[in-house]
């Protein structure tokens, strides 16, 4: 089935046609404006043609079920409106003149398109006229009547303007197959266009999308190559580590012995430091006691200077007494030397105490030599006495400082060495903890890359 439309409508295409367009097209594209000239456009519409009652050609398939009604301006001719209404009046005025009139059934075919409805209209206008010929000749054959001349001249009038509408008819399809043509050429160029352009944003698609995918596998094999190399250096710092801790679990060991040694060393040390400090303390003592016997001896030899000041004085105060005598002595022996030489006789007895006076003089002064000679000895004793044992004091004074001075260095030595070691075992301890405190997540850091 088909109908018309005025110039000013745009183009529409069949189903088939709409069926085979691009899915990828959202809008179809713009129509030219060719249609736009007032002429008169058919436009083919899908139709399902339905069996006619009582028909003797229903299993003949139509594809087109009626025919428009098309007929030049100013005719004077009758238009029929279908060909199912001429089918009715040539059964109607002659069933034999209009089954001969008729093509076969084997001759309709369904249109598909616009050259097959000009070739169908073509062979139907040539089987036309075949068909007229030969219901010329039955005709002639047979004697027809005067009503069946008038429908017959009426048939004629019919086909020749059926003739000449589907010469129209086969001009205006002309024509609009033409326009069709373009449009669809011009659609096709758009979708051509469209193609491309569609074409070439899946191709920087697809090319960005595979540069980004080469991106990808590039940024994955670097990521996996890192994490090959961070897994074996995890596994040399793992190795590294189980070596660092083995050896420090001997150097701990081996520290351990040295400080059971020191301990045991400590212990003796402090032993021999509580001796040196009873000694220290009993040499303290007997400094003191010596210190006390040297303040007693310094009393002493205070008291013994003192009291051989007073014999010097003594001394002094008896050579003075003997240089008296000795002066009188010397007196007496003048005055007795004049004595004799005056008095001869009387001289004698006088001479005889002076003797004695003298002896005694001599006597005491012999005594006082004496005394003093002692007196001398015994300071000049004490005084070497005095000095003998202040050179034993100052010697054991000396001793006993350097054994003190070296009683605190070996003191401090050993607080040193012994703070040393309790630094050195803290500092191997808080190793010991770190490595322990560090071997657990390394270990458990293999586990999890492995």
């Amino acid at each position: 089935m088909s109908r018309v439309d005025s110039g000013n409508e745009s183009q529409e295409g069949s189903p088939d046609t709409t069926a085979s367009e691009p899915a990828l097209l959202h809008t179809p594209p713009r129509l030219s404006a060719v249609l736009t000239q007032g002429k008169v456009v058919i436009r083919p519409v899908a139709y399902k043609p339905s069996a006619l009652a009582n028909s003797r050609f229903s299993n003949c398939g139509q594809r087109y079920g009626s025919t428009p009604i098309l007929a030049r301006p100013n005719s004077h001719l009758a238009l029929y409106g279908s060909t199912s209404e001429l089918w009715r009046e040539r059964k109607a005025v002659s069933p034999s003149l209009a089954m001969s009139s008729l093509p076969d059934c084997g001759r309709l075919h369904a249109y598909d398109s616009l050259d097959s409805v000009y070739k169908a209209s073509t062979i139907n206008t040539q089987s036309s006229h075949r068909g007229g010929r030969q219901s010329g000749g039955s005709i002639s054959d047979l004697t027809p009547s005067p009503c069946d001349s008038s429908t017959l001249a009426d048939l004629e009038g019919v086909l020749r303007d059926r003739d000449s509408e589907l010469q129209y008819l086969r001009q205006t399809m002309e024509h609009n197959e033409r326009v069709i043509f373009r449009v669809y050429e011009e659609k096709e160029r758009a979708w051509e266009r469209e193609k491309s352009r569609l074409k070439a944003l899946h191709e920087s698609r697809l090319k960005s999308s595979a540069q980004r995918a080469h991106k990808l596998e590039q940024m994955l094999m670097m990521h996996t190559y890192q994490l090959q190399q961070d897994k074996k250096r995890l596994r040399e710092d793992l190795e590294r580590a189980e070596e660092d801790g083995a050896a420090l679990r001997r150097e701990v060991e081996v520290l351990r012995t040295r400080l059971e040694e020191t301990e045991w060393g400590l212990c003796q040390k402090s032993g021999e430091l509580a001796l040196l400090k009873s000694k220290l303390k009993e040499t303290q003592n007997e400094a003191a006691s010596k210190v006390q016997e040297v303040i007693s001896l310094k009393a002493e030899v205070r008291e013994l200077k003192a009291g051989i000041e007073k014999r010097e004085e003594e001394i002094e105060n008896l050579s003075l007494d003997l240089r008296e005598v000795n002066n009188k002595m010397n007196k007496l022996e003048q005055e007795r030397y004049h004595r004799i030489h005056d008095e001869n006789e009387t001289g004698e007895k006088e001479k005889d105490l002076l003797d004695e006076e003298v002896n005694d003089v001599i006597v005491t002064n012999e005594d006082l030599a004496a005394e003093l000679k002692e007196v001398r000895e015994i300071l000049a004793q004490e005084r070497h006495d005095w000095e003998q044992e202040r050179g034993t004091w100052a010697s054991e004074k000396t001793k006993v400082l350097e054994y003190q001075k070296q009683l605190q260095f070996n003191y401090v030595q050993m607080y040193r060495r012994t703070r040393e070691l309790e630094r050195e075992l803290e500092s191997v301890t808080k190793q010991l903890d770190s490595k322990d405190t560090l071997s657990l997540p390394t270990i458990s850091h293999r586990g999890i890359h492995l």
